[in-house]
């Protein structure tokens, strides 16, 4: 264990020249949740305006109650929380607002100018049984709205792609509908993911769900090594071949491996908070993101579920400076590294 270790997300006492370095930098991300990035600024109007069914009494105590900023037990628990965010998305006008507010803050809030948000379709439908059809119009209707209002009144400019999700552990049957989904609206999707809990379906029974998103010419990135084994890293690579791993937590304990996905070019997404909240990792100070780095296996920072974790990529970028110790220069170098693996 190291002699720092720092566990939980900390706002207070921070640099403030180099927070606002950090702030003015523009920045790629490349994995983050459409449905765990809802403003909480948003959540507390949807409750005021009676969209959602919380009796939260100030907005302090909703947003102590919709976020995690300790390390809870595991993975599962922290999905848990997502339920209130789930109801963020109980009807089509509400993920509308959602995705214009969520890209409206990425930009000018984080100065993010090449971003790629997933959703799972299947997860975001699921509460309300909305159509998905509908959903993707409401989706794309924001997405519209945010990035006029980011060109016409801040002159901001800003790459934008979407990435569809299968959600494991909804099943086989929702999978395949995802493929025909996404089938349907390919124009509009930059990549696929595989995510949620990596042991629900063994990988080879989604092979056939791989095949065909590659014969749509989809570029592939997969969830894998986060709250499961090496050994699913492994079966990753070799069985799908995709271009990037989230999260690859495990990958460390494996050098051969490591070496493997140097070789093939497989960037790492990696997600530091999600990664210590989850009990992924230990703690920022001991986050393998810095031996990827310095072993040459591409890497870039993300914040994944920001407003579950209630960070965002200004703070990632500042808790990389502060606690791991890498340099400015290094963090620019991975920022590169997420614009030329970028799927957009």
């Amino acid at each position: 264990m190291a002699e720092s270790a720092t566990r939980a997300v900390i706002k207070d006492g921070r640099d403030p020249e180099l927070m606002n370095w950090v702030k003015n930098q523009k920045k790629c991300v490349l994995h983050r949740h459409l449905e765990g990035s809802v403003p909480h600024r948003v959540m507390w109007d949807f409750q005021q305006r009676g969209l959602i069914p919380t009796t939260f009494k100030t907005f302090e105590e909703m947003k102590a109650a919709v976020t995690v900023t300790k390390p809870l037990s595991d993975l599962q628990e922290v999905l848990d929380r997502f339920t209130f965010h789930e109801l963020c998305f109980a009807t089509i006008p509400m993920v509308e607002e959602v995705t214009r507010e969520a890209i409206l803050d990425a930009a000018l809030v984080e100065n993010i100018n090449k971003l790629e948000f997933r959703f799972s379709p299947a997860y975001m439908a699921k509460t309300k049984k909305l159509d998905w059809d509908e959903m993707m119009f409401a989706i794309l209707r924001g997405r519209d709205a945010a990035m006029t209002i980011l060109k016409e009144q801040h002159n901001f400019h800003m790459q934008l792609g979407f990435i569809a999700i299968v959600s494991r552990d909804l099943g086989y049957a929702a999978a395949q509908e995802t493929v025909d989904f996404v089938k349907k609206y390919r124009e509009h999707f930059c990549g696929f993911d595989f995510a949620a809990a990596e042991n629900a379906l063994p990988a080879t029974d989604l092979v056939p769900i791989v095949e065909q998103v590659k014969k749509m010419r989809l570029h592939l990135t997969c969830h894998s090594g986060e709250g499961s084994s090496v050994e699913n890293i492994r079966t990753m690579v070799s069985l799908y071949e995709p271009e990037r791993l989230g999260h690859a937590t495990k990958l460390i304990e494996d050098p051969e491996l490591m070496k493997q996905v140097k070789a093939k070019n497989i960037l790492v997404e990696a997600n530091p908070s999600s990664n210590i909240l989850t009990n992924s990792v230990y703690c920022y100070e001991q986050h393998p993101l810095q031996e990827f780095y310095r072993f040459g296996v591409p890497v870039s920072i993300s914040d994944d579920d920001g407003t579950v974790f209630d960070v965002n990529i200004n703070d990632e970028w500042y808790y990389v400076l502060s606690l791991m110790k890498m340099s400015k220069d290094d963090l620019l170098r991975m920022n590169e590294m997420a614009s030329k693996h970028s799927f957009i």
